[in-house]
């Protein structure tokens, strides 16, 4: 019975060292599907402020994953077909937003815009004419890459992380975080290599990922 009991006392004070030395619960693929249309206002509200009215950003979404292994290294990877998805969506929105913009910067109604111009068509010839969808995209830089990779470690509740743009840039993010469970929260989330995280003026925002099963 001593001995039972010994060996109980023995197994009970191996138990903690045994989850010690098992894998970090944060490793493993993370999975978000991120709506950016708050993102994407806050963001015309720091550059734009006079149009930021004129967009109503809804149902804009970014898919992606994020694989933290063991070894501090990391992967982000975007769905292309979301980037896509989102790009179409913008380019809508900015082409309803057109007339409005251009009365904004001209002082004058549209038809006034156009007589000034001496052209003889309707408000909606003259966008299909001066800013047709393809037109549009040239202009627009919606830059998403699909893939980053880099290293991370965390410390005192804060996830760092570090990656780099070009041979010359070397970005990081640091985020508070919390762990419960296969639900992984960050308090504050920028998209590696985007046009957020390049603009000082664009804040991030919270971000919750789940567990890839």
């Amino acid at each position: 019975m001593k001995r039972l009991l010994t060996f109980i006392i023995c197994l009970t004070l191996l138990i903690p060292n045994l989850v010690a030395c098992g894998k970090d619960p944060i490793v493993g693929v993370w999975e978000s599907s991120y709506d950016m249309g708050e993102v994407l206002k806050l963001s015309l509200e720091s550059n734009s402020p006079q149009f930021s009215d004129l967009f109503d950003f809804k149902d804009m979404f970014l898919d992606f994953s994020i694989e933290l292994c063991e070894d501090g290294t990391y992967s982000f990877n975007v769905s292309k077909s979301s980037i896509d998805a989102l790009f179409n969506e913008f380019v809508a929105e900015l082409k309803e937003a057109v007339p409005q913009i251009l009365e904004l910067q001209y002082g004058m109604p549209l038809e006034d815009i156009i007589t000034s111009y001496g052209l003889d068509m309707t408000p909606e010839e003259f966008i299909e004419s001066n800013f047709s969808d393809e037109k549009l995209r040239e202009s627009v830089t919606l830059d998403y890459s699909e893939n980053v990779t880099g290293t991370y470690y965390i410390e005192d509740g804060v996830f760092y992380c570090n990656y780099k743009i070009d041979d010359n840039r070397n970005m990081s993010l640091n985020t508070k975080f919390e762990l419960d469970g296969d639900t992984l929260y960050f308090e504050n989330f920028v998209f590696p290599n985007s046009i957020e995280d390049s603009n000082e003026n664009t804040p991030s925002m919270p971000c919750t990922l789940t567990r890839k099963k």
